[in-house]
């Protein structure tokens, strides 16, 4: 009986857990599209009786300069949106290893499925960014960051649960 509530409290928990970081995933979501917002172009200028006017502004050239403008906003948006969602599956994959490695049950090759399974991810938000005109020294901080919160989590988790840390 003792045993059933616990794996109750448990399976609980692990809801709660579930339901909690999803609204918080999505809140956070949302605040990275707002810090992101794409800007619309302007509407067309209108005459007394309310018709769209030609103007000089509405030249072809102009139009082509604003859509590119707009599509290297999209590209931004979409690259910070993508990495921040590798970004919070970092948090659990950093906790996740150094549990694992407490236990001495770590791989190389869980550790290089991890690696092959976010580099399209990775390399596609990193071509987005640098499409829309970030330096290339700013995507690689934003993966080397990444990469060290990673394993920073990871050995955070490794020290502090049973077992402690590594033998050196």
């Amino acid at each position: 009986r003792d045993g059933s509530l616990q794996g109750f409290l448990v399976v609980l928990s692990i809801v709660i857990s579930a339901l909690l970081g999803a609204f918080l995933y999505q809140a956070s979501a949302r605040w990275l599209s707002h810090l992101f917002v794409i800007s619309e172009p302007p509407p067309p200028a209108l005459d007394a009786r309310g018709m769209a006017v030609e103007t000089q502004a509405a030249s072809s050239i102009e139009q082509r300069q604003l859509q590119q403008k707009l599509e290297c906003q999209e590209d931004l948006s979409v690259g910070m949106q993508t990495w921040y969602g590798v970004f919070i599956t970092g948090i659990p994959e950093g906790l996740f290893l150094g549990a694992l490695a407490a236990e001495r049950k770590m791989t190389l090759v869980l550790v290089s499925s991890l690696l092959v399974s976010n580099f399209p991810t990775a390399f596609a938000s990193s071509r987005l960014l640098m499409g829309a005109g970030r330096p290339a020294m700013e995507v690689v901080g934003l993966w080397t960051f990444l990469c060290l919160l990673t394993g920073l989590l990871a050995a955070v988790m490794a020290y502090l649960l049973p077992g402690g840390p590594l033998p050196m």
